[in-house]
């Protein structure tokens, strides 16, 4: 099956959370058994993305996105706090949307756990959104309950291994890498890492970029600089691209000549173009990177993250030469928990396959191709939507007091 790529759901609001949890107190992170010089941890793979089974307190097991750019522990789940009695030390404001304000909560005391033996102290700090702003159901395509990214990375070198789902933890001072892998220098920037490639555009014009690795992310390649103005391809389309505490934010989306680091040579990337009104203005780190590379492309590689020394080793898996895909359906839906999941339709692209069948924005869909849609196999049907040109879709809708069927075939766009 193909390797896809969706685009970045969380760029803007993550931007947001980052910039209102760096006052988080310091932690020790996890430590690896006596004796022990690494580990291995399972994890399951969801829409692209490395999503780990977290224990809380030796007590609740949750699923948090591995993502290299998250400097600190977010949890999505306040109920699940306030069940295991974190104690929150005070309350962070992360935004604004009109008069609405957006808040989360710093627990100090959330020990977490990837296994019986890999831990953190009891005394560790995670942020606890007051509400789900991050969406993070529909990024994923399943449960998941938050994201955790620099607590691991800080403690190991992170080995991910693509081929068998899992994730080696081997301990910074002993480690050497094994065969087959090339090493690349990685800058770390306020706790985030950044590599150095060359893009060429369509144009054939050739630039050396520097972009943070966001394994958090399942997009390509996502420009946050000015490449928008010089280098918009041709044919692209405007897509949803995140969701920002006022709505969701538009960009464009088209293909590269090809993404080279080193000696690897992606070809046809699919790349994200941040309008220039959304661009990340952070001085801090805006001189060090123009955009941001996610699983769209880490997905291509067994990959080993060393903060410690500032080094990155990639070694091309099987999926290597697989092309980059788009959604070929045409709506954005957006997934919300009450007592059970719902799946409503947020946005439709003109021209779209789905546009062309009736849909319309809040219908809310019930039923693909007879299947009853639930978060457990919500998943399948966005990989479906990415990678099966001509499948035909029926979808059973519910619009106000009605029950439609509508129904198209997918179709590549880009």
């Amino acid at each position: 099956m193909k390797n896809t790529q969706r685009g970045n759901r969380l760029f803007a609001l993550l931007f947001c959370l980052i910039l209102g949890t760096n006052s988080l107190q310091a932690q020790f992170g996890f430590s690896l058994p006596q004796g022990e010089e690494s580990v291995e941890i399972p994890y399951q793979n969801f829409n692209n993305l490395i999503v780990l089974e977290v224990t809380l307190k030796n007590k609740v097991t949750v699923n948090l996105i591995l993502d290299t750019s998250i400097e600190h522990t977010i949890l999505t789940e306040k109920a699940v706090g306030d069940f295991l009695n974190f104690r929150y030390a005070r309350k962070v404001k992360l935004g604004q949307s009109d008069d609405q304000i957006f808040y989360g909560h710093v627990a100090i005391d959330a020990q977490m756990s990837l296994s019986d033996s890999v831990k953190t102290a009891e005394m560790s700090s995670i942020l606890v959104l007051e509400t789900d702003y991050l969406n993070l159901a529909g990024v994923a395509g399943s449960k998941v309950h938050g994201l955790i990214g620099y607590d691991i990375f800080k403690s190991f070198v992170v080995e991910v291994d693509q081929g068998k789902s899992v994730i080696r933890l081997h301990k910074p001072e002993s480690f050497q890498p094994t065969k087959g892998y090339q090493e690349f220098p990685m800058q770390v920037v306020e706790r985030k890492p950044f590599i150095t490639t060359e893009i060429v555009f369509e144009s054939w014009e050739k630039r050396k970029m520097n972009f943070m690795i966001k394994t958090g992310a399942s997009h390509a390649v996502f420009f946050e600089d000015d490449s928008v103005e010089y280098f918009l391809p041709y044919r692209n389309l405007e897509v949803p691209i995140g969701q920002a505490f006022g709505g969701e934010v538009l960009g464009h989306i088209g293909r590269l000549r090809s993404l080279n680091i080193g000696n690897y040579s992606l070809e046809s990337p699919l790349a994200t173009f941040a309008k220039p009104e959304h661009v990340d203005q952070n001085e801090s780190t805006k001189k060090y990177g123009d955009g941001s590379i996610g699983q769209g492309v880490l997905q291509r590689f067994s990959v080993i993250y060393d903060f410690h020394h500032s080094k990155v080793y990639l070694k091309k898996n099987s999926t290597f030469s697989d092309s980059f895909e788009y959604d070929m359906s045409g709506m954005n839906i957006s997934v919300k928990q009450a007592k059970e999941y719902s799946f409503t339709v947020k946005s439709i692209r003109k021209d779209s396959p789905a546009q062309k069948s009736g849909l319309q924005v809040g219908d809310i869909i019930e039923s693909i191709n007879g299947e009853k849609l639930t978060i457990n196999n919500y998943g399948q049907y966005l990989n479906l939507f990415l990678t099966r040109e001509g499948k035909k879709v029926i979808l059973l809708i519910r619009r106000g007091d009605e029950k439609i069927e509508c129904s198209y075939r997918l179709a590549r766009f880009i």
